[in-house]
């Protein structure tokens, strides 16, 4: 306990105070965020409705009508995946976490507002495939996955976690963030196409990020430390015995043959024949 020195000293009550304040605001930061990704989430099953073919529907007025809604349920796959991804990703940035600041707080609220608006744009991708549609779903995507890339700055800068280092995914967030942006163009040179557009440009992006990961996780590795060089053998010093040294070790020698090599000069004692 004498080494721990500050306001970390578990005897003072001003650093007790602290890290309790810390441990709220980051519960907090916790509880908000889950519960608006576990709204938006659900928000997002609201735009699934069942098709109204009449009173007496037959398998291919129902086929027809699930098919005419086949857009509406891609994007909820697409934006429910996303999501997830994007909670998987905070939770990661700030499972270390151990104190917040404002900075933080305000990158939380632009992630938190992009997520907010996901069903909306996710129902205006499913109802109107159109390029501004594709558009408005991409930049308010880019928009929450720019938010955390600054989570994870702010953590890494301002040494606001445990270990104080960057989360190490900020790779993936690069290249969906690429993805998205990409998409823009690419709806409106595909018309009527930009949904599949961006989904390939997502899966392209996936791929990419795991290949940059697998080669950023060899490196280390591979500019590990050299091995270490085996020590040359040095001959070992001639020691010059005094007279007295030399007969003591002479002694030791004499009741080592006598007595066998077991041995380690201590008189055994001698059993007496009966």
């Amino acid at each position: 306990m004498d080494g721990i020195v500050g306001p970390d000293r578990p005897d003072n009550p001003d650093g007790q105070l602290r890290a309790a304040e810390n441990d709220r605001s980051v519960g907090r930061i916790f509880s908000l965020t889950d519960a608006v990704f576990a709204i938006a989430m659900t928000l997002l099953a609201l735009d699934l409705k069942v098709p109204d073919v009449g009173e007496q529907p037959t398998d291919s007025a129902l086929r027809h009508a699930l098919g005419a809604q086949s857009s509406t349920y891609v994007a909820f796959l697409l934006s429910f995946y996303v999501i997830a991804t994007y909670w998987r990703r905070h939770h990661r940035l700030m499972r270390t976490v151990r104190a917040s600041d404002r900075a933080l707080l305000r990158r939380t609220i632009l992630l938190l507002l992009a997520i907010s608006a996901m069903p909306f744009t996710s129902e205006l991708l499913g109802n109107y495939s159109t390029a501004i549609a594709v558009t408005v779903y991409a930049l308010v995507n880019a928009l929450a996955l720019a938010a955390l890339l600054l989570i994870d700055y702010e953590l890494a800068a301002r040494g606001l976690s445990t270990d104080g280092k960057a989360s190490g995914t900020a790779h993936e967030m690069w290249c969906d963030f690429v993805a998205f942006l990409l998409a823009v163009p690419a709806a409106y040179l595909i018309p009527g196409h930009g949904l599949i557009a961006l989904i390939g440009l997502l899966v392209i992006s996936g791929a990419a990020g795991r290949i940059i990961g697998r080669r950023l996780a060899k490196r280390p590795a591979a500019a590990g430390p050299a091995p270490a060089e085996p020590m040359a053998s040095q001959p070992t010093p001639a020691v010059n015995l005094l007279p007295h040294q030399e007969t003591t070790t002479a002694a030791g020698r004499n009741r080592s043959r006598r007595f066998g090599s077991g041995s380690v000069g201590i008189d055994r004692p001698r059993r007496h024949r009966s």
